[in-house]
């Protein structure tokens, strides 16, 4: 499967965890982003040893969170 079909795929049906690189193509974002916004709290991280793990539901409430600060 290609990378471009992969992340069609993503957002369209995305999976309930989310590594870095999956939450990266769901929200339109690099994954460089995506570890400095959880760095930053602003992304809520779930570790699993070296792994770093994200809730779906999470992740777009952070955004919905993010979007109603920038609103204010």
């Amino acid at each position: 499967m290609s990378t471009s079909m992969e992340g069609e795929n993503i957002r369209a049906n995305p999976p309930v965890l989310m590594n870095e690189r999956e939450v990266a193509r769901f929200i339109g974002i690099c994954p460089r982003s995506v570890r400095n916004f959880s760095a930053r709290g602003f992304l809520p991280v779930i570790r699993l040893g070296r792994r770093r793990l994200f809730r779906r539901d999470a992740v777009l409430a952070a955004l919905k969170s993010l979007e109603s600060a920038a609103r204010s």
